[in-house]
């Protein structure tokens, strides 16, 4: 179809259509009011029937609307056909005065935002497809962080804070799709070599399997806590020396020229005799070390190949109820605060996952809290977990108050001592032990 403008915003329909063999529309010299532009056509595209909208064709600001001798009156507008809004072209007739000419950027700039109008109108009456959402559409999008897959093996002592992090959910809100296995025999060693080769990414070990392996240059370091040994934890110690019933030792001076079972040569146990004795000023030299299996200390002791043992746990609270008497407290007396169960890594795991292992930390710290707060489900995981009594479960196993983070004066008693005993190198410290990230 059709349409004419003019510079007088004059409209009328058009005149008759130009031979088949003309390629353009039909141009005329100038307007019939004379206000001297020429006449042109231009073409628009027809628009399909909108129910409730009304739209108003868009003129091409071009040249004047009618051809000589015509009148805007015969044309059957009442009123100059321009869009709603748009001002008398300049040099267009309002009344019998001429308004100002405006320069044709003006109108181009008019003509696009009458368009523009007309866009915004259509896309409000629903007639341009399904709209836009408005409001924070344009705000960016939070980034989500990546979730990141981690193998972590626990041991099986001290299970609750990696069981209940894991259960509750406190890994996955950390970022981390936790793979949550148990260690497999051969102790510390076999731990630490399985995560030197990759087979594991995070571990739990006591911390003196830990020390020992950094201090013969192993590449692992300590990243979390879980189980300290705190003084000003209430109730009874679940570890400390024990005498058989029957026994004249009331009394750590009465250890001179004893026998005295422990677990392991150098583990934390034997560690905290010898603080014990070093605070009782009794020598070294003056009592004996025996290394036994800690589920045949008890038995040793009431056969007499030892006098006194140091053991925990079930071993001890059972051997008690069986009428062995404590001679001292435990860990928590000789070495306050030092580590007894940690998490470790290899060097070159936290090296390049720096990321991983704070999430670890986030999440473990998540559960360690929940674990203080809720016995009743700490108990359940040792019913489901362990192969230990539910009634001592239930009724007379101590939970200890756990913790991942690190008192360093606890770390540098245990590598006096150990250094004492000739363990460890003498320039040994805790800031080669521990990852930064964690003390």
């Amino acid at each position: 179809m059709m349409t004419w403008a003019c510079g007088s915003g004059r409209g009328r329909p058009p005149p008759p259509s130009p031979s088949p063999t003309s390629p353009r529309s039909p141009t005329f010299s100038t307007c019939w009011r004379g206000c001297g532009a020429g006449l042109s056509a231009s073409r628009r595209t027809e628009l399909p029937p909108r129910t409730g909208l009304s739209v108003t064709p868009i003129l091409r600001i071009g040249e004047p609307l009618f051809p000589d001798g015509a009148r805007r009156e015969d044309s059957g507008l009442a009123a100059p056909l321009r869009p709603p809004g748009l001002p008398v072209r300049s040099g267009s007739i309002k009344g019998d005065e001429m308004e100002p000419r405006r320069p044709l950027r003006y109108w181009r700039k008019t003509a696009v935002v009458t368009a523009t109008a007309l866009a915004l109108t259509m896309v409000f009456a629903g007639c341009a497809g399904p709209s836009t959402p408005t409001g924070t559409s344009g705000a960016p999008e939070p980034e989500v962080p990546e979730v990141i897959p981690m193998t972590v093996a626990r041991g099986a002592v001290t299970i609750e804070n990696s069981i209940l992090a894991h259960e509750q959910g406190f890994f996955e809100e950390a970022g981390l799709d936790v793979d949550l296995q148990v260690t497999g025999g051969g102790g510390g060693a076999a731990t630490n070599s399985a995560l030197i080769a990759g087979e594991m990414d995070i571990a739990a070990t006591d911390a003196v399997t830990a020390v020992r392996a950094i201090n013969e240059n192993m590449p692992i370091v300590v990243v979390a806590g879980t189980k300290s040994a705190d003084p000003n934890q209430e109730g009874d110690a679940s570890d400390g020396l024990i005498v058989p019933p029957g026994s004249p030792i009331a009394d750590w001076s009465d250890l001179r020229g004893k026998k005295i079972g422990v677990p392991e040569l150098g583990g934390l146990p034997h560690l905290t005799v010898v603080a014990a004795l070093e605070e009782n000023d009794i020598p070294l030299s003056e009592v004996e070390f025996v290394p036994i299996p800690v589920d045949a200390l008890v038995p040793a002791a009431e056969n007499g190949q030892v006098d006194a043992i140091f053991t925990f746990s079930i071993f001890l609270l059972q051997a008690v109820d069986g009428g062995f008497t404590r001679v001292g407290t435990g860990v928590r007396e000789f070495l306050p605060y030092a580590p007894q169960v940690v998490w470790v890594a290899s060097r070159e795991y936290v090296e390049n996952n720096p990321e991983a292992v704070e999430r670890f930390l986030t999440g473990l710290g998540e559960g360690t809290e929940f674990s203080n707060e809720n016995p009743d489900e700490v108990r359940r995981v040792y019913r489901e977990n362990t192969e230990l009594p539910p009634p001592f479960i239930d009724n007379v196993m101590a939970l200890d108050v756990l913790s991942v983070e690190f008192d360093q004066k606890g770390w540098d008693r245990m590598l006096e001592i150990m250094k004492t005993l000739g363990e460890v190198r003498d320039d040994l410290t805790f800031e080669e032990l521990v990852w930064e990230g964690a003390r």
